[in-house]
Parts: C-alpha cells; structure tokens; sequence
C-alpha cells in the first residue's frame, strides 16, 4: 500500500509499469503513461493509494488506485473511494474509461477480492468504479455482497479493423447507405482540394504543434456553441500535454491529422495499447457547407489509415452530448461499459436510499402532470 501524490515521488510506478507490460489485453486508460501524467497534476491534490496484491514469494501480480473523494448528498457527506484515475471534479475530469485492475492473467478475481476487502476494510461509505466492463462488474458485485449498486450502462461504438481485413472489406463496405452517401460526397469535396491523407506525428515536437492546432479548433467549436469545451479547465489541458509528452515516444498516444492537399480537415488524439487505438480528442475544421462533414471524413480517413497499418480496433468510446448518433454510424460493433457507485450496508445509505426513491416518485408525479421536470446538476 502506498499513499501520495505526484508521479515524481510514487514508488509504485515502477511495478505498474513492469505488471502493464505483461498483460495482454491491458486498457490505455490504466497505462504508465496515463497514470503517471494523471498523478503529476491530479495526485497532490487528490490523494490516491496505491494497492499492490503480491503472490506467495512476493511477486506483484496486481496493482490500482483508489482515490478518495466525498458527495454530498441530500445534505449529507458521502466519504468514497474511486477505482484509478477518477475522482475530479467533473469540470476538470480526465473521463476513464475501460477502467479495470490491473492483473496478470489468472489473477483477476483475487484481484478484485483484495481490492474490495481494503474498500469495505475503510470507513468509505461508497465505492465507485467508473467505465468498467461486464467481467469487472461481476468480480466486484461478487466480492461486495450486501453493498447495494447503482449502475448506469453506456454503450462505446467501436470499429472491428482486424474483421474488416479478414474479410476483405473497407470501411465504406460497412456502414450504413446514408452514411457511405455522406462519407463519399465528403471525400469528393475535400478531394477537389488535393490529395487526401493522414499525418502521424512522429515526434512530441510535431504532436505539440498538431494538439495547439486541434484546441484552437475544438475551442472555435465549442465557443460557438456557447459551451466551454475540453481545454476550458487548466488541470485537464495540462494532463493532456503531460499524457501527450509521456505517451507519444512510446506510440500510446496518437495525434492524427487528416488533410486534403496542405488544409487540415481535422485532428484526432487518440490512446493506442495493444492494436487497439482509442478516439479520445479531436479538431474539425468547419466551413459553411454542412455537405462536406469534417468528422466523419476525419474519422473515416483515420481508420482505413489504421486498417492499412495492421492496427485490431478503433474505439469511439462513449458518447458525450449529441455524439451518439455520429459514433454510431461509424462503427461496425457497441459494447457496453458500466458506471458504478456501491453502497455500504447502513441505515444512513438505507435512508438516502429510501429518499432518493420518494423523490424520484415525486418527480414522476410532477413529470405526468405537468410535463418534463429539469433535471437539477
């Protein structure tokens, strides 16, 4: 067990590292290099701890963070522990997904026993794990009885490249009529500009002037919108310059600009481990003619590019406000994934429990009689 907070002085990266590199399927949300760049600029603040579960002879075979956290709730304080990297406030958050303990093969269940042991050990009152999969929410619905769930499921579009190249298909053969009409009236257009292509940043000075480029557009966007966008909080652009640094030289970090002749059609940061690329950022250039779909042309160039390169699976991840319908027509397959908050058995959790459900009725009531009622942040 270890207890800090900036990357520069935790002892425990060193085995995170080495336990990564064993572990075959291990996601890009729970890299060295996505942990390291989250605890220099979120861990003096937050506090996490590092678990390390070791074998007989004391081999470490597991490793996560837990990050402590409090909600308030119908006026009360809810102390909690979050599964890695989360636990930010949500204007600054990093957004994990396909969060999992790290575990050599084998070892998974023990894994989530010693886990769970240590959080029902604490004086937390919840325990949440954010973006998890299926398997995950089993182990721990398995080793937490009597701790009510709540669980919200998210589908995360993906594109199966590996399939597409076994069976001879391109992306166009694979998405729906509507999209492949706007995918093909979007390439004609951006390809009356010059020729059509990706650029991999090959080096962290070239992803730099790629990522100014990308916030300066996704900023252009979201403005316009009158929203804030990704880079409006300082900790959450500084983490990913700081992933950008550590993950670029290792090629788990990718920034992706599509172009037609010398423009810039968009750019992409995305997380790769494993074959497997994550979209988690992007730029569009937008013009007056919607014909033309930045996004999608972007996302469809960066995946034959992929399928080309040998490259398994593109992930869209979840959906964030008005994604949904985009990722969807992107992508060949949906998995869902899983967020979480467990309970500790009380008559405190039992009460705000029973509250919360009062309140829901009343909502309800008030929602069929008067119509919808705004949801409160």
């Amino acid at each position: 067990v270890w207890s800090g907070g900036s990357a520069g002085r935790h002892p425990g990266l060193d085995i995170w590292r080495t336990l990564y590199d064993r572990i075959p399927e291990a996601s890009p949300f729970v890299s060295p290099s996505w942990v390291e760049s989250w605890l220099a600029v979120f861990g003096e603040r937050l506090l996490p701890t590092q678990l390390v579960l070791h074998a007989p002879g004391n081999e470490p075979v597991a490793t996560c963070l837990l990050t402590p956290s409090t909600r308030r709730l119908i006026g009360i304080d809810r102390p909690r522990l979050h599964l890695n990297t989360d636990g930010e406030p949500g204007h600054e958050s990093a957004i994990i997904e396909h969060n999992h303990v790290l575990a050599l093969p084998g070892w998974e269940d023990a894994a989530a026993e010693a886990v769970t042991a240590w959080v029902m050990a604490c004086r937390t009152q919840e325990f949440v794990a954010a973006g998890v999969n299926e398997e995950t929410l089993g182990r721990f619905e398995a080793a937490m009885p009597g701790w009510a769930a709540d669980v919200e499921w998210r589908d995360a579009p993906f594109v199966d490249l590996d399939r597409l190249r076994t069976q001879s298909h391109s992306h166009l053969d694979v998405v729906s009529a509507n999209t492949r009409a706007q995918l093909r009236r979007g390439l004609r257009a951006y390809g009356a500009l010059g020729v059509l292509e990706v650029e991999v940043a090959r080096d962290t000075a070239r992803a730099l002037q790629l990522f100014q480029e990308l916030e300066q557009l996704h900023s252009a966007r979201w403005r316009g919108r009158g929203q804030a966008g990704a880079f409006a909080s300082p900790r959450r652009r500084a983490f990913l310059l700081r992933l950008l640094a550590c993950g670029v030289p290792d090629g788990r970090v990718l920034i992706l600009r599509a172009t037609a002749g010398n423009r810039t059609i968009g750019i992409l940061y995305c997380l790769q481990a494993n074959r497997k690329v994550a979209f988690y950022q992007s730029g569009f250039v937008y013009g007056d003619d919607r014909r033309h779909h930045p996004g999608l042309v972007t996302h469809h160039l960066v995946i034959e590019h992929l399928r080309r390169s040998g490259y398994a699976e593109y992930d869209l991840l979840v959906s964030g406000v008005g994604e949904g319908r985009y990722k969807r027509s992107l992508a060949t397959d949906v998995r869902r994934l899983a967020w979480v908050a467990y309970a500790r058995p009380s008559i405190q959790s039992f009460c705000l429990n029973a509250m919360r459900r009062v309140r829901a009725r009343v909502r309800g009531s008030m929602s069929r009689r008067d119509g919808p009622v705004p949801k409160r942040a």
